[in-house]
């Protein structure tokens, strides 16, 4: 597998990576080598063996062996505790597309200056009286976004970021969600998803914002606690995310200088590349029966020290 894979970082991504996430590129193929036979030692584990995705779980675990060992089990074990937000996930599936068009989730084209990849979250947006889409189509729609964005090296180095915009928020959006609901999915994604996700910016939560926080901060870790920023209007969030890496619709009618364009086209461009036959297949694929954890076999791990890595780590 190491033989089709080419670095895609430059110089200054690759140095972060040493610094941030013990990533040594003299080092890397055989960290990922290391992770792949371990992998084929497990009976109760089927997973892929590329390389590029087994670099996506070693620098979400800053190249330790046992903690991208771990988010992988972790990872495998989302589909057993809730088959319904992560498996079998259909690009095409209507109803997932429906809630994609209305810009529920959306990667922007141009990244922070931290080259963090910006994500948009349109929560308001949605139709809160439709019994046709609800939380399942949500968190379905996020996970084709996330496995779009970590196709890319440089987000898996630098990480992204979340705008959450609650423009036209009601009461009956905020129903859609159980406590469970919240506790489950924090839960399972903050523990195992190999993302690095460094900040979260909340915009014009109005009346809700107090609920919000109160239900979403006992179940996020403190690290993304400290990462969480309010924005009550537009000039706070351009002091995190400038101007010209939003959509125009973000943007002053005065202003004439560079931006992402129509979030409309944003929106219609993403859905042209996730719909199409190569991606649609790769995630079927992936988040399909072909790559599984079986609970029956987990007592029959193997964990033979010669695979471990020696970093160190935070």
């Amino acid at each position: 597998m190491d033989d089709n894979y080419v670095c895609t970082l430059d110089a200054d991504t690759e140095k972060k990576a040493t610094k941030e996430l013990n990533e040594i590129p003299s080092d890397r193929l055989e960290a990922v080598k290391c992770l792949r036979e371990w992998l084929q030692k497990q009976p109760h584990i089927k997973f892929t063996d590329e390389t590029f995705v087994l670099l996506s779980f070693l620098r979400g675990a800053k190249f330790s062996q046992l903690r991208a060992r771990q988010m992988i089990e972790g990872f495998l074990m989302m589909r057993i505790k809730a088959p319904e937000w992560f498996k079998d996930i259909d690009t095409r599936d209507e109803k997932l597309l429906e809630v994609l068009r209305r810009g529920y989730a959306v990667p922007l084209p141009k990244r922070d200056p931290n080259e963090c990849q910006i994500l948009l979250y349109k929560i308001g947006s949605l139709d809160s009286n439709t019994k046709h889409t609800g939380v399942k189509e949500e968190i379905r729609s996020g996970n084709i976004l996330g496995h779009y964005i970590t196709r890319s090296e440089l987000t898996q180095v630098n990480g992204s970021v979340f705008i959450f915009d609650f423009t036209g928020m009601t009461a009956k959006h905020m129903t859609r969600w159980s406590v469970d609901d919240i506790r489950r999915w924090s839960k399972l994604w903050q523990n195992n998803m190999p993302g690095r996700f460094k900040a979260f910016h909340y915009y014009n939560a109005g009346t809700f914002l107090e609920t919000i926080m109160n239900l979403l901060k006992p179940f996020l870790k403190k690290k993304f606690q400290e990462r969480m920023h309010i924005h009550h209007n537009l000039e706070s969030l351009y002091k995190y995310i400038p101007m010209e890496c939003l959509p125009r619709d973000y943007l002053p009618d005065d202003y004439d200088g560079p931006s992402q364009g129509k979030l409309d086209d944003i929106i219609d461009a993403f859905i042209n590349q996730i719909t199409t036959d190569q991606f649609r297949n790769r995630l079927l694929q992936f988040t399909g029966d072909e790559y599984r954890l079986d609970e029956t076999k987990m007592g029959k791990r193997v964990d033979d020290e010669s695979y471990y890595r020696k970093l160190n780590v935070e």
